[in-house]
């Protein structure tokens, strides 16, 4: 699989609610170069979730970078890798985990602060090979 030149993606351009929808901005975009520690995903099936929807509409209470893409659920095929990561290669099929210290059931205060993806980088799992990628989406 070769690694695409650009990435077409949705930003959240201010996340203090006053645009609410219209701070989500559709663009295609030169893709940078991967970093070290970084894994280039081509996603093959994501998710909107409640927490992708608050984050324009200024709700969200937790830190998340300027432009952020929302999303915090999908399943696709490792495309790159940097030259630090040893636990991904090209091809690896993957699937998202946002939150490692929860899997169902009432949110904690333990469970809020493992969210990886939004301030934190970094919640990729190997996709188990009996599901499909809907299912882990």
């Amino acid at each position: 699989m070769s690694v695409p030149k650009t990435v077409k993606q949705w930003n959240v351009t201010a996340q203090d609610g006053k645009d609410g929808f219209n701070a989500l901005k559709y663009s295609e975009q030169p893709l940078p170069a991967v970093g070290d520690s970084q894994v280039l995903v081509k996603l093959q099936a994501a998710s909107l979730n409640y927490r992708d929807l608050i984050i324009p509409l200024g709700r969200y209470p937790f830190k998340t970078v300027p432009n952020v893409v929302p999303g915090s659920d999908g399943a696709g095929t490792v495309v790159a890798v940097g030259k630090d990561v040893t636990r991904f290669k090209p091809g690896d099929k993957v699937v998202t985990l946002f939150s490692q210290q929860h899997i169902g059931g009432p949110m904690t205060a333990a469970a809020a602060e493992s969210g990886l993806g939004g301030a934190l980088d970094g919640p990729l799992l190997a996709k188990p090979i009996s599901l499909t990628y809907l299912i882990e989406s």
